[in-house]
């Protein structure tokens, strides 16, 4: 089956652009041919993974998977000026269309990619396949512009995949124009090979190779030097490492711990914080600013941009203990997917409340044994003494880390081998 495909890749940072490009893969290795058309290419700084020629060369090793790229187009081109996405992507799927015929359309995230294969597959007679973000219909679908707009593609689409038949997003999706009969559950697909290897990333490259990424994102001059300073100097500190990944802000914890790891440092507890921050360069700018504001940090942090999806294993592994501490979360159809990744590199996870409330193997996961809860991260006090406990306790570092490694075995073991949407396309060829 030649199969068709519009979302988010590589380079595009996050767990959505992750799991768009193991689909592809993973429908390419039961034999079908997949054309990935994307808008990559044109992400600014801040969410743009730093990529290499080796990185590179990975995306195009399967010869059953071509992956093309939208054009530059001339800012300012036309008033009033924003990315024509719809029209280049349009263009592009139109192009490949015409170089193989799609036998399907998939359109993973509703904006643009979504909407875009709802116009092909009209325009060609093809089946569609949409798969939604929380956001899709958690608050886009919500405009009354966009709105309208969704519920035509919707109604049209012959699948559209959710978590659940009685979710609260199926009761969205059918509010939303969905047919019921429409609605395809889908399950969760293991995490690859990567994070059952025992590879650490070179932080030292890492950094080098960071500098010229940063240069992009038009920080000042006294800000890019502080940040190389501080990351040069945060190389030779051998302590503890406590890492995070991921978007930044309140609702993700960020500020909270910096403002915990301060406590500690003025404590002198021997610690080193190693983060991949993602943001706009504004936002970006801001955190950084307030970091290093704390003085008392300098020679304890290291920061680095996104970098590609395969890497975070060896990222996490380069920790000795991993925070996510999502909080407040504007969205409540949100599942992220860090916490499996963490316990999968066999490293102690310290997470907030609201996350360990969402984490469907919840039920599994138990306070100093093989997790450690902050239930809600706006106390700082309470934040730092839960750091300080894991990280200056080896024996219970160590303890966390092995039986976050038991418990991931388990939950890997219940999950699919490849993700739902290649069930799918069998049971339409059927």
């Amino acid at each position: 089956m030649n199969v068709l495909m519009f979302g988010k890749v590589p380079p595009i940072q996050g767990g959505v652009s992750k799991a768009t490009w193991q689909a592809a893969i993973d429908l390419a290795e039961v034999g079908h041919n997949v054309d990935v058309v994307s808008n990559a290419e044109a992400m600014p700084p801040g969410f743009r993974q730093m990529m290499g020629k080796v990185d590179r060369a990975r995306m195009s090793e399967h010869p059953s998977l071509r992956c093309h790229m939208t054009q530059k187009v001339e800012s300012f081109s036309y008033i009033p000026w924003s990315e024509p996405f719809v029209s280049q992507l349009l263009g592009v799927g139109l192009r490949v269309s015409s170089e193989r015929a799609p036998d399907v359309i998939i359109g993973w995230y509703f904006e643009p990619y979504g909407l875009v294969a709802s116009i092909l597959g009209e325009r060609l007679d093809k089946p569609v396949i949409l798969r939604h973000a929380g956001s899709d219909i958690g608050r886009l679908a919500l405009h009354k512009d966009l709105g309208e707009a969704y519920r035509h593609m919707l109604a049209k689409a012959k699948c559209v995949l959710t978590n659940s038949l009685k979710s609260d997003a199926a009761e969205l999706l059918k509010e939303a124009g969905a047919q019921e009969t429409g609605l395809c559950p889908t399950r969760g697909r293991q995490l690859t090979p990567e994070f059952f290897m025992q590879n650490r990333l070179d932080l030292g490259a890492a950094v080098k190779e960071a500098e010229d990424v940063f240069d992009n994102y038009g920080l000042s001059q006294e800000l890019r030097e502080m940040l190389r300073d501080w990351n040069t100097a945060a190389l030779d500190n051998n302590d503890p490492i406590l890492g995070t990944y991921g978007k930044i802000g309140e609702v993700k914890g960020t500020y909270q711990l910096i403002d915990a790891l301060d406590i500690l440092a003025k404590e002198d507890v021997p610690f080193r914080y190693n983060a991949i921050w993602s943001a706009t360069p504004d936002r970006f700018a801001h955190a950084l600013r307030y970091l290093l504001a704390r003085k008392r940090l300098k020679g304890r942090v290291l920061i680095l941009p996104p970098v590609p999806p395969w890497s975070i294993p060896a990222f996490i592994r380069s920790c000795d203990v991993v925070a996510f501490l999502e909080n407040r979360f504007p969205i409540e159809i949100h599942g992220p997917q860090v916490p499996r990744e963490v316990l999968a590199c066999g490293r102690p996870l310290i997470l907030s409340g609201e996350i360990f409330d969402k984490v469907f193997f919840r039920d599994q996961l138990v306070s100093g044994a093989n997790v450690a809860i902050v239930p809600d991260p706006e106390d700082r006090q309470m934040l730092a003494g839960v750091v300080r406990m894991v990280l200056t306790d080896e024996s219970l570092r160590k303890s966390l880390g092995h039986h976050a490694a038991t418990l991931s075995r388990v939950v890997e073991a219940s999950a699919q081998t490849r993700d739902t949407i290649v069930d799918v396309l069998e049971e339409m060829i059927v």
